[in-house]
């Protein structure tokens, strides 16, 4: 007998019985005599999670519990019960166990073979509700990566819309940053492009000219290595920056074209980043689009125009664009 082995309650069973279950039974059960217990003490036993496989009640004792303490006996509905009714049970005790909803009812004496179909029954009944709560809990985890599925896919619509339709550099970032706050616990959304024309294009989020706007270029260039750039570059900057640049909580990712790196996008996160990989996979496709597109309008020197005496806000998008998101 292991801990792992099945329990059978035995409760109310005259002592040939209890002998017959116990044999047959054998070492791969345990079986826990019930009879010492008074009505409070079998409603606690009812009610906790030792999960037991039968209870085999006499008939006399449910009885009993019937007429003096109702309550217990409706309790009995929680495990599966074999009631064994005595040898000359008459006709409306046998009625009311056919009403009972037991999952077995046997008469006193028991043998062998009553007992091996009642705990091959139990076995079955047993092995049936686990694959159903194993199929239930299969079918929730579907479900739920169906849902993160969907939530990607959304988030992949609305980043590449709003990215492709972006006029300017400005209103590129606050398109970037809109979406990644729907799938991340993004503060601000950071930039540094060099990739056209040998020209750094700063674009940050963080008022221009403020000491946020400055550690942040400080940061961009000690990460990439550019110390040496500073008067001249384009800055495109927003009024959203609220801190400094804090290490442990800036995820980097490279912008890359062809495998060559041309800058570098700088998250700036409420807490650290664990994404799973579906919304790892989605974040990597945003940054290879956001680095084709900086690449692609690199030329334009409107598009990295500074446009420090415009406040718009990193959230204020186009009033025809936010519709199509909100």
């Amino acid at each position: 007998m292991t801990a792992q082995s099945p329990l059978l309650w035995l409760l109310g069973l005259a002592p040939e019985d209890r002998r017959v279950v116990r044999e047959t039974a054998g070492d791969g059960y345990q079986c826990r005599l019930l009879d010492d217990m008074d009505a409070s003490a079998l409603a606690s036993a009812l009610e906790q999670d030792d999960d037991p496989l039968l209870l085999w009640l006499g008939s006399g004792v449910w009885r009993t519990l019937r007429r003096e303490h109702p309550g217990v006996a409706d309790l009995l509905q929680l495990v599966p019960v074999v009631l064994v009714l005595e040898a000359d049970a008459d006709r409306p005790l046998l009625e009311q166990a056919l009403e009972g909803h037991f999952q077995q009812v046997a008469r006193f004496p028991l043998d062998r073979k009553q007992v091996f179909e009642a705990l091959s029954r139990a076995r079955e009944a047993r092995n049936m509700y686990q694959d159903m709560a194993r199929m239930a809990r299969e079918i929730m985890m579907e479900r739920e990566l169906l849902e993160r599925k969907s939530e990607v896919c959304a988030f992949l619509f609305q980043a590449f819309a709003g990215l492709d339709g972006a006029a300017d550099a400005r209103e590129l970032m606050a398109c970037c940053r809109q979406a990644m706050k729907e799938a991340f616990p993004v503060k601000g959304v950071h930039a540094l492009w060099w990739g056209s024309g040998g020209r750094a294009a700063y674009l940050l989020d963080a008022s221009d000219g403020s000491a946020e706007a400055e550690a942040w270029r400080a940061f961009l260039r000690e990460r990439t290595g550019m110390d040496g750039a500073g008067d001249g570059e384009a800055l495109v900057g927003r009024d959203n920056g609220k801190k400094a640049p804090e290490p442990e909580r800036t995820l980097l990712l490279p912008l890359e074209i062809r495998k060559r790196r041309c800058g570098i996008l700088a998250l700036d996160l409420e807490r650290p980043l664990l994404p799973g990989r579906d919304l790892a996979l989605a974040l990597d496709a945003v940054r290879k689009h956001l680095a084709f597109i900086l690449w692609e309008r690199g030329g334009d020197e409107e598009f990295f125009a500074a446009s420090s005496s415009t406040s718009a806000s990193s959230d204020s998008l186009p009033q025809k664009r936010r519709s199509a998101f909100v």
